[in-house]
């Protein structure tokens, strides 16, 4: 568990894809109260930092909520005595643009690994 707040668990634990050093995130959260509890928080509260951010999934509703980076705000329902559970997958880096490629391309330069 990484929060309790309020009856509300937090749980957050690292998943692939992994890019470098960075990880996804599998994020639950448990409300053991009886009433309907709103959620939110700030990515980067709950160890989310990548600054390519993250695509947000809702696992129980089989959709995507939302591209977000470390300092966005997400807010939704848990029901009462239910659990919601959401993938937050890496933003995948663009290999071309971190390494200079594009740059080095435009400048009339072939990378020495093309």
């Amino acid at each position: 568990m990484f929060l309790k707040v309020s009856g509300i668990s937090a749980y957050v634990k690292p998943i692939t894809p992994v890019y470098g050093s960075d990880t996804s995130f599998a994020l639950g959260f448990l409300n053991r109260n009886n009433g309907t509890n709103v959620v939110e928080f700030v990515l980067r509260n709950l160890g989310l930092t990548n600054p390519r951010g993250y695509v947000v999934k809702d696992l129980w509703r089989a959709r995507t909520v939302t591209k977000v980076g470390p300092d966005d705000r997400l807010r939704f329902d848990v029901p009462g005595t239910g659990a919601a559970m959401f993938r937050a997958e890496l933003v995948k880096p663009n290999r071309w643009l971190e390494s200079n490629r594009v740059l080095q391309m435009l400048n009339n330069r072939i990378p020495s690994d093309f």
